[in-house]
């Protein structure tokens, strides 16, 4: 019997290959997209699963509350680790992390290169997270002072096939250049790991080299982990941390502190705090792409009901003939959904082939390494989406299709089928509703990215190419200054500064307890500092509002500049006022400086940052090494021959550093790259989601036109034009898209004011871009049922009266 089902549903295939070819490329297609979509999804949701014991380890998040703001960092002091694994026996490890950046040397390979993906790790590290070990013994290899492990990648990289292990690497740090003992090599971290590293320096050695980090309330720049013992109530142990605050408290009274479990399985896409290892993934992405997903599926679905629908009439007869010659109804329903369940399979074999082609290009549009072997840890989702659309788009054709009595079945074909029609249309809306809200919202998100792209920073960072400064351990001054009064005799350099940081980066460091010096002790709140040479403003087209600029003389002083922002948080009246006025930095070592000018406000990182109350310091207020960047403002013209002028003097001064260098623009647009990367995928799938609607659309607009032949054929014979047919048919369809702009609008204005929501500073949600996405939508649907409407508007009436 199967067989015999199988052999009428490939018939009827082939015998209706526009029909059968219409559906089957609308379900591909839908089928495709979702398959894409979830691939990506389960990338983002499988971050850290790798780790054993990930439903265990916890990060510990540092927040601050001031009575002006709420901060919140993955930054901890180095005294916070130990404590907790003393105060707390649920907690069986802790682990410290400290960033930082390397230079490798090795000069009889002549080979110096920036090295940034480090970090100094306690040996407990290991023991939290799940990193294989190649070479060497994970318990011992990060026990001793300045020993490194190293990937499989840096390790073929510098070593080729020769086994590291016990050979010495000459890295320059922050604190001179040392011989590393290498003690293991570990298999390259897994992409999705929220924290990427490609060397592990021993943590003895950041506190051989600075004694602050062993045991110091003060410093809060490490990322803490915590691995719990089985069956702990995490809510419950958090709930003893306030206690252990107090306990443990060396602050004053301007702020609250709070520590907080953050777990492991959070921080990529639920995570966007200071002090992140890496930029983390967005949840809103994540379900914002699992909803359009669901759509894409759903509107290919009811394009087959539709189309299974409409071509109800071509199969009434055979239906009729069926039940005369003895079929049952549940016999009919059996083998409309054999068709259903061939027809689907056809459609899946087809979406996984077109995926298989469309999966680079979809992964370099979302910047991940998907692949189709994502696929296999989602089968029973698969099997279960196959399963019920194959369930669902077949259920109502089938049921309908054999409910007909055979009487009523051969009237059908030369009469009118009115069951269902008000679902066909609702089905119709809704396709339309989705596809506007889609067009409205990749509009939106397309406005919001050029909105922050085009926005004034405050900074002008056109034709500023940034160095990485050297790492220079003795005359450090001198050697800035040198470089930079060379360069200054170039002709297409226009100007030169060194500083901590730059447009497009993070502050150079943040405190707490900043307050005026006429304000009580304890009012105090955060602040940013950037350590800046005395070019900085001027390089940068940032105007002084008040006060003076920084001089070369200003290396021992204690003066400070502020921005705009800075000069209200802290409770001056004026940039005027605050010039010549004190601050007392407590967050740092209790300080008092004085206010010696104020700058506009510019924006340091992207528009999706509110403006920080920023201090700038001068770079030269000690002799240790503060310059991280050289930014130096170039002519157009001939680019290459300022590179090569500028690396020759470099090579001269610094001979055993690396050159490496970008252009500031470049760099500052990376901060919206995944932004951007969120309006493509939108628009790809809103552009599929049309293109689907479309082909539902053709085929409601053949069946409605097919059932109104003879009322057509009348209305030309009393003396209707072609131009009033055309009218009367196109006018039930725009009906119907209007309908859907007004179920889409307010859906697509609440989805993408949440989405705003994530930006400190937004384009508004104009209601143009609504208007133009219906009419768009209109347009679209009166172009698809042009052609049909057309031919259905020129017939010869006396074809469609022949019979009557």
């Amino acid at each position: 019997m199967l067989k015999n089902y199988l052999k009428m549903a490939f018939r009827n295939l082939l015998r209706h290959k526009t029909f059968s070819v219409i559906n089957i490329v609308g379900l591909s297609i839908g089928i495709a997209a979702f398959f894409l979509i979830i691939q990506y999804v389960t990338y983002e949701l499988s971050y850290d699963s790798f780790n054993k014991n990930g439903n265990r380890i916890y990060r510990i998040r540092d927040d601050r509350i001031y009575t002006d703001k709420h901060d919140k960092s993955a930054g901890c002091p180095p005294a916070l680790g130990p404590t907790l694994k003393k105060e707390f026996p649920e907690i069986l490890e802790s682990a410290r992390l400290r960033g930082t950046t390397v230079v490798f040397v090795d000069k009889d390979k002549r080979i110096s290169e920036n090295v940034d993906k480090i970090y100094y790790a306690e040996p407990s590290f290991l023991r939290i997270f799940t990193f294989t070990m190649l070479e060497g013994d994970a318990r011992s290899a990060l026990e001793d002072p300045y020993s490194v492990i190293v990937s499989k990648s840096v390790a073929e990289k510098y070593f080729g096939d020769e086994n590291p292990v016990g050979k010495v690497a000459t890295l320059e740090d922050d604190y001179g250049t040392h011989g590393y003992k290498v003690t293991g090599v570990f298999k390259d971290v897994p992409h999705n790991s929220h924290i990427k590293f490609d060397m592990l320096l021993s943590y003895k050695t950041l506190v051989a080299q600075n004694s602050q980090a062993e045991y110091y309330w003060g410093w809060n720049a490490f990322n803490t982990y915590v691995l719990l013992s089985p069956n702990t109530d995490a809510a419950a142990l958090q709930a003893k941390f306030p206690a252990m605050v107090e306990k443990y408290k060396d602050y004053g009274d301007s702020y609250k502190r709070e520590y907080l479990l953050q777990p492991l399985k959070d921080i990529h896409l639920h995570s966007n705090l200071r002090f992140e290892p890496e930029v983390n993934g967005d949840a809103r992405t994540v379900q914002f792409l699992s909803i359009i997903a669901a759509f894409v599926l759903i509107l290919a679905w009811v394009n087959y009901v539709n189309l299974s629908t409409c071509r109800s009439m071509t199969r009434a007869r055979e239906v009729g003939v069926r039940k005369v010659l003895g079929s049952n109804r549940f016999q009919l329903v059996k083998q409309f959904m054999t068709e259903s369940i061939l027809l689907n399979t056809i459609a899946v074999v087809m979406a996984v082939g077109i995926d298989e082609i469309a999966l680079p290009f979809f992964s370099r549009m979302t910047g991940d390494p998907l692949s189709l072997g994502l696929l296999k840890s989602n089968l029973t989702l698969l099997v279960s989406v196959f399963a019920l659309g194959t369930f669902l788009s077949g259920l109502y054709p089938a049921f309908i299709l054999s409910s007909f009595s055979p009487l009523a079945a051969f009237r059908i074909v030369r009469g009118r089928l009115s069951r269902g029609i008000d679902l066909r249309k609702g089905l119709v809306i809704f396709q339309f509703a989705i596809s506007i809200i889609l067009i409205a919202s990749t509009a939106i998100v397309y406005r919001q990215v050029m909105f922050m792209r085009n926005q004034d920073l405050g900074a002008n960072i056109d034709q500023v190419l940034v160095l990485k400064a050297p790492r220079i351990t003795g005359n450090y001054i001198s050697s800035c200054n040198s470089f930079k009064d060379a360069l200054m005799t170039f002709p297409s350099v226009r100007n030169v500064s060194s500083s901590s940081t730059i447009p497009g980066r993070d502050y150079s460091n943040f405190a707490s307890d900043i307050r005026s010096q006429s304000s009580q002790p304890g009012m105090g709140t955060q602040g940013v500092f950037i350590d800046v040479d005395e070019n900085y403003f001027s390089l940068y087209q940032i105007p002084l509002v008040a006060g003076e600029n920084f001089s070369r003389e200003s290396r021992l002083s204690r003066e400070v500049i502020l921005n705009e922002e800075a000069v209200e948080t802290y409770g001056f009246q004026n940039p005027k006022d605050a010039v010549d006025k004190n601050l007392v930095l407590g967050g740092i070592d209790g300080r008092i400086v004085k206010i010696i000018g104020v700058t506009k406000d510019y924006h340091q990182r992207s528009l999706k940052s509110a403006l920080q109350p920023v201090i700038f310091d001068p770079i030269y207020a000690s002799d240790i090494n503060l310059a991280r960047y050289f930014s130096i403002k170039v002519a157009g013209g001939n680019i290459k021959q300022t590179m090569d002028q500028i690396k020759a003097k470099w090579d001269e001064l610094y001979p055993d550093q690396p050159f490496e260098y970008y252009f500031l623009d470049d760099l500052f647009d990376s901060q919206y790259e995944s932004d951007q990367q969120f309006g493509e995928v939108f628009g790809l799938f809103a552009f599929l989601a049309i293109l689907i609607s479309c082909i539902g659309l053709l085929g409601m607009a053949s069946y409605a036109n097919a059932q109104r032949t003879k009322e057509i054929g009348i209305r030309k014979v009393v003396g209707a034009s072609i131009g009033d047919i055309m009218v009367m048919l196109i006018t039930d369809f725009a009906k119907w898209v209007m309908l859907a702009n007004v179920i889409a609008w307010p859906v697509a204005y609440y989805a993408m004011k949440v989405w705003l929501q994530g930006f400190a500073y937004k384009a508004d949600l104009s209601p143009w871009i609504f208007i133009v996405s219906g009419l768009i939508a209109l347009m679209i649907s009166m172009l698809t049922v042009g052609f049909n409407t057309v031919k259905a508007a020129t017939a010869n009436p006396v074809e469609s009266l022949r019979y009557e």
